[in-house]
């Protein structure tokens, strides 16, 4: 995912949650790197195949206030595999 920085932000936070108002099962991934620009899911907190995840990503500030935005489109899809091109 990938964000226009945010001045005064310390930091960033990517939530994903199985459902669109985020009463789901969640999973964050946080940077503490104020200049960083894009995150993904670290291998800890891995997606699940054949899953429709919401997103939003959120600047983090000193005293531990979150402001978040969320994606357009709202949802997006993972897959079971990658797909590739049919063989001729």
């Amino acid at each position: 995912m990938a964000w226009t920085t945010v001045a005064g932000a310390t930091g960033y936070e990517v939530d994903a949650s199985t459902a669109p108002d985020f009463s789901g099962v969640i999973k964050s991934t946080i940077t503490t790197d104020s200049t960083r620009s894009s995150l993904a899911v670290d291998s800890t907190t891995s997606l699940s195949a054949n899953t429709t995840y919401y997103l939003k990503v959120g600047s983090l500030y000193t005293g531990g206030g979150t402001n978040y935005a969320y994606t357009t489109p709202p949802g997006t899809s993972t897959l079971a595999s990658m797909i590739s091109a049919p063989r001729s």
